[in-house]
This record gives structure tokens, sequence and C-alpha cells, in this order.
């Protein structure tokens, strides 16, 4: 998806229900992963998307942080 100095943003994929895996890999490995659910990723509004970019930056970021896989959840307006 993006590539910055040796970092990359990667989506692995799709569940089922349409949430998007989202990793950060630096070279052989994943440095944090996310889930950004289906709900998410449907608003239109140009305000909640750039919410929704914000929060989909932040668990990466809680991701790194804690070596942990986050989910960002929720029903946007």
């Amino acid at each position: 998806m993006h590539t910055v100095g040796v970092a990359r943003l990667d989506m692995q994929g799709r569940t089922a229900a349409g949430d998007a895996n989202i990793q950060v890999q630096m070279g052989g490995g994943t440095i944090a992963a996310a889930m950004i659910f289906n709900s998410v990723q449907q608003t239109t509004d140009p305000a909640n998307q750039r919410g929704a970019a914000n929060g989909s930056i932040s668990v990466l970021n809680q991701s790194m942080d804690s070596g942990t896989v986050w989910n960002l959840t929720g029903t946007l307006p």
C-alpha cells in the first residue's frame, strides 16, 4: 500500500465480514497489525473519513507499542 524508508504498510487481505487486515512490516517481520472493521470503512463523509484514517494510525501505533494486534471497530455516521 505504501512504503517509507524500510517500513511498508501492507494489506494482508480481508475477513469474510470485509474487515481489513493491515500490517506495518520492516525487513522480514511485522512490527504492527490492526483489523479495521468493515463498518469503519463504509463512511463517506470527508470529516468522518479523516477520523477513520486517524483511528487507523492510532491503533497501528498502539500495536507497535504493545506488540499485540488492535481492532478499530465502530459505526461512523
